[in-house]
């Protein structure tokens, strides 16, 4: 197949990509904005225990009626402290905001200690959710550009090489004969030797 139809098939299909990117990132924003925390978290309240998986990691909230200073909060097994504040008010959802994170490194029961009504969700619902389609969107986005680049490489070099063979100029190399000798009837005159002459005077 010529390299410049096939740059015109790549570069059709990456843009295609690129438009399926742009479609799939808004439906995965728009699943991710529509969330409803209360109905995803695993705990809400001031105090208890929850079951938490190893090394997953859980977002924690407290009603917008309190800000992120107002919270004494303690999540903890054994001792050992595990939540981390983070008041990130870009990460607050409706009704609900974000004061921090925690992360355990063991499966089982883990205690909560608060002076405020908080909510904890596991932030696997994001990826369910929403987050998939949005790592999906920005893969087919990377190789779609990446597309592009290259199906733009293949069709300029293809002009290119086509508008190099219709320039080249054929040399052609006339070697010349050799000029015919040209034969006079003229005779060449020549001087007689002295042996020529003495022979004439004798006879």
């Amino acid at each position: 197949m010529d390299t410049r139809k096939l740059g015109l098939i790549f570069l059709t299909i990456s843009g295609l990509m690129i438009i399926v990117a742009f479609i799939t990132f808004v439906i995965g924003g728009y699943n991710l904005e529509e969330i409803n925390i209360e109905e995803k978290s695993i705990f809400e309240g001031v105090d208890g225990d929850i079951t938490v998986k190893k090394y997953d990691t859980y977002s924690v909230f407290v009603s917008s009626e309190y800000s992120c200073k107002d919270v004494e909060l303690s999540i903890y097994k054994d001792g050992w402290e595990y939540f981390f504040e983070d008041c990130d008010a870009i990460l607050n959802e409706v009704g609900w905001n974000y004061i921090g994170f925690f992360s355990p490194n063991f499966d089982g029961i883990i205690e909560i200690d608060s002076n405020q009504r908080i909510l904890i969700i596991n932030d696997d619902v994001y990826f369910d959710e929403g987050g998939f389609e949005i790592v999906i969107s920005l893969l087919f986005c990377c190789l779609g550009f990446i597309g592009i680049i290259i199906s733009i490489i293949m069709v300029f070099s293809s002009s290119n090489k086509a508008t190099l063979l219709d320039n080249k100029q054929e040399f052609v190399i006339i070697t010349s004969e050799p000029d015919e000798a040209i034969v006079t009837n003229n005779k060449e005159s020549t001087n007689p030797e002295w042996w020529e002459i003495s022979g004439e005077n004798k006879s």
